[in-house]
């Protein structure tokens, strides 16, 4: 009886050890991992400029309003892609700057919503890598401009149009872009994604690693329609985020944000959800 006690003992530590090797080898795993992971993810950082230059929320409530900077100067130049029922972002945006014109571009609907501004004009475009009669690189429209006001909401074609205007060296025309950036694991979820298929989170990050190299993210909100994904490393982030970002010309150092996000300035896409709340790195740096 004392033999069999003491095998079923063995037996027990031995199970216990072999888990606990697997438990430390997964803890190893993941924080190898999360180095590895850790300028990919360094990308999603937003730095202060309210100490330079305040923001202002622009377009409706909810879903369709960004924050904006409101940076010294003007724009030469306005692009909107991406219209939908919605211009309130639009109208705001000409009303806050009374010499600017925005391009409204969106291949999806036979023209803007009504009343809008004699300001805003509409192509029945979508946005991509080339120019045709139903898609536009916005080569044309960026030709001769030196100080553009961009809005990207595409759907998941920011992929394919916003690395266009990177290697063609267009980028350094905006001087403030407002994205909305579709993580790629809902390329199968809609058939808004169709034609984005091979998409994966790396070109997410590298995307916004080139971004970068001319524009820094001042402003982070995470879009509360689409909830989470888990990062290899186990860090939790948002499928759908709305990113503002200004040449870096006008953010001469950079000063990681402390702020939990949302920010007072921001609202829950969805308004009948709570918004998302992000209290860590990499959005939030601690001092």
């Amino acid at each position: 009886m004392k033999h069999f006690i003491g095998l079923c003992i063995l037996f027990i530590l031995i199970i216990a050890l072999i888990l606990l090797g697997i438990w430390l080898s997964r803890k190893r795993k993941t924080k190898d991992q999360f180095i590895f992971e850790k300028e990919d993810l360094k990308t999603l950082t937003p730095y202060q400029i309210e100490h330079l230059y305040p923001k202002k929320r622009v377009g409706r409530d909810n879903d369709g309003g960004y924050v904006i900077v409101e940076l010294p100067g003007t724009y030469d130049g306005g692009i909107s892609g991406g219209i939908s029922n919605d211009i309130s972002f639009e109208d705001d945006l000409l009303e806050l700057y009374p010499d600017l014109e925005i391009i409204g571009f969106d291949g999806t609907i036979d023209e803007l919503p009504s009343p809008h501004s004699p300001r805003l004009f509409f192509k029945r475009k979508n946005l991509g890598a080339n120019n045709s009669s139903t898609v536009s690189n916005l080569e044309e429209e960026l030709e001769g401009k030196e100080n553009v006001f961009m809005k990207i909401d595409i759907e998941g074609w920011e992929m394919v149009l916003l690395p266009t205007l990177i290697e063609s060296q267009q980028m350094s025309k905006v001087k403030q872009l407002v994205l909305e950036i579709h993580h790629p694991n809902l390329q199968n979820t809609h058939e808004m994604f169709d034609g984005l298929l091979g998409f994966s989170s790396p070109d997410m990050f590298q995307l916004l690693k080139d971004l970068q190299k001319t524009h820094t993210i001042v402003h982070f909100h995470p879009n509360n329609c689409s909830g989470t994904w888990r990062s290899k490393s186990g860090v939790i982030l948002p499928l759908v985020f709305e990113l503002t970002l200004v040449r870096n010309d006008f953010l001469p150092s950079k000063i990681p944000n402390k702020m939990n996000l949302p920010t007072a300035l921001d609202m829950p896409n969805d308004c009948e959800k709570d918004d998302l709340v992000f209290n860590y790195w990499p959005f939030v740096t601690e001092n």
